[in-house]
């Protein structure tokens, strides 16, 4: 057992004036009185053998030697004993951990680092959308208590793929390797397949005390379509974890002021969007969601959402068409999106004659087939199967076939940040091998359908999602997508995107992985080792003062 202030234990000299204070008797005092009739009337005889209150006395100072001791070794801090384990401590910090759960979580914590073995090493992680290291692994109390303190939630998703694999390399190799996950159990970001890791892991699951939220998981503006001055329009999505429908106020506001307010019904764990149009200049814009149905709301984090309105000047999409296409369907949702990103103008050309009419500053939109040669110039591919691409086409995903569900999507990046997809109904899309160095945005379950690489003019963006065979274009979603995809190619674009919680956060839905079933953790006792000796102390202490309150001891 070792001590955090073992200088303390000096303390122990204390016992040397408790011994000699049982040890040394008092010596009687002798009085003369006038008679002691009363008292012997008054007096209870109370035989007891010399050899009973000789016990009772050696009683009495057993215990009071013990209480003083048990007060100085609690004040010392002894360790547990030595387990000799190595262990990494998972914590969810992510949004929907605030319905109830961090604070309990960060007690789970903190008694696992409390009552830990001397000889543990420990290290802590924050599992947020980026994992950060906070401690270890170490035994340095005071390193792990500096890391839980900085222990904070953060408004976004958990990667628990990325904090798990960060959390084996850290202890992988280690004698009694572990890990163990302090979590609400909600759908995780990244790739949750823990059995690859190396490392067993244990799951502390902490559940939410409310699973009634409401919040804000996509705020955007755009130009209006009939105005060319500052008038813009903001989208809002709104959404709810409650299993009753909700209602709400949304309300969008500049410098304080509110521009915008509207009551917005909500379905039982649904969402709704609202349009609003906004005829004011403004550096900044916010918006907010407060129930207006007297139903406690569960998360803040996802109750605000703001962003700085896009001032960029646009400038002109080149849209490559191939035959009846540029009637159809698709370069129809293409060219409404690019206006609504800000785009003047729109010019429709077949695939042989894009490259000879491209400009310095046009961006280069792709529907199914591409020119024979890759144009100098920033280019978005949406659903392009043929002719020069940056990718390599994998398969064509059937929605029928159950290929096309959603199965993760990076919502840090540029091109897909305050993109919610979402219960969107995608019956055929492309999906495709991204190349050394690109970026895998989105993944369905039969591969990857969003991506983007290259640099500068080489900049591309590949959507693989048909527009024609998806309700994608009905929703936010796709002028968002579209212009988050200008932007990141450097192309004319005025949407701003506000970075948000993610739906899964808000929505508060549940993951389905379960961690590798372990044994329970090893530190069994409820308290910390302290706690108990001074609890102890304390109690005999007590024993003693009222042994000699009530003429048990002298």
């Amino acid at each position: 057992m070792t001590f955090a202030a073992p200088l303390l234990l000096a303390g122990l000299a204390l016992l040397v004036p408790v011994l000699v204070a049982f040890l040394v008797r008092r010596r009687h005092v002798m009085r003369t009185v006038p008679s002691v009739l009363l008292w012997r009337i008054a007096s209870v005889s109370r035989a007891r053998s010399r050899r009973i209150r000789t016990l009772t006395r050696l009683l009495a100072l057993a215990l009071c030697l013990v209480g003083v001791a048990a007060l100085v070794l609690a004040a010392a801090r002894p360790a547990g004993l030595t387990h000799g384990e190595t262990v990494a401590i998972v914590v969810d910090v992510s949004a929907s951990m605030e319905a109830g759960s961090f604070e309990e979580a960060r007690s789970v914590v903190a008694r696992m680092l409390a009552i830990r073995g001397a000889g543990d090493q420990i290290a802590l992680i924050a599992a947020g959308p980026r994992p950060v290291r906070l401690a270890g692994p170490t035994s340095d109390g005071a390193a792990l208590d500096e890391g839980l303190d900085r222990l904070r939630l953060v408004p976004g998703g958990a990667d628990l793929g990325a904090a798990i694999d960060l959390a084996s390399s850290l202890v992988a190799g280690a004698r009694g390797a572990r890990i163990v996950l302090v979590s609400d159990g909600g759908l995780a970001a990244g790739d949750p397949s823990w059995e690859r890791r190396g490392v067993p892991i244990g799951e502390r699951r902490i559940l939410p005390s409310s699973r009634d939220n409401v919040g804000i998981v996509g705020f955007a503006t755009r130009p209006s379509r009939d105005s060319a001055g500052d008038d813009r329009e903001a989208l809002v999505s709104v959404a709810t974890s409650s299993a009753r429908p909700r209602r709400v106020v949304v309300a969008v506001s500049a410098n304080g002021k509110d521009l915008a307010r509207r009551r917005v019904d909500l379905p039982a764990r649904g969402r709704s969007e609202l349009r609003v149009r906004l005829r004011v200049a403004a550096r900044r814009l916010t918006a907010t969601v407060t129930p207006a149905d007297g139903v406690a709301d569960a998360i803040s984090l996802d109750d605000e959402a703001s962003l700085t309105p896009g001032r960029s000047v646009p400038g002109r999409a080149i849209l490559v068409t191939k035959g009846t296409e540029a009637e159809g369907p698709s370069a129809f949702f293409a060219e409404q999106a690019l206006r609504a990103a800000g785009v003047r103008e729109v010019v429709r050309v077949a695939p042989d004659r894009a490259v000879q009419i491209v400009r310095s500053d046009d961006v280069v939109v792709v529907l199914s087939e591409a020119p024979d040669r890759r144009a100098d110039t920033p280019t978005l591919y949406l659903g392009t199967t043929a002719g020069a691409l940056p990718v390599q086409i994998a398969k064509v995903l059937d929605g029928s076939a159950g290929e096309t569900r959603l199965r993760s999507i990076e919502t840090r990046d540029a091109v897909t940040r305050g993109v919610e997809l979402e219960g969107v109904t995608i019956e055929r899309a492309v999906a495709v091998d991204p190349p050394s160095g690109a970026r895998a945005l989105v993944d369905l379950d039969g591969g990857t359908v969003v991506s983007s690489g290259g640099a500068g003019r080489g900049s591309w963006v590949y959507i693989g999602i048909d527009p024609a065979r998806s309700d994608l274009v009905l929703r936010v979603a796709f002028p968002v997508l579209v212009a988050s995809a200008l932007q990141s190619l450097g192309g004319a674009s005025s949407v701003a995107v506000a970075p948000t919680v993610p739906a899964s956060e808000t929505s508060m839905r549940e993951g389905q992985v379960t961690a590798v079933p372990l044994p329970e953790v090893s530190w069994k006792v409820p308290v910390a080792p302290a706690a108990l000796l001074g609890i102890l102390g304390i109690l005999l202490l007590a024993a003693e003062g009222l042994a000699w309150r009530k003429g048990l001891v002298s």
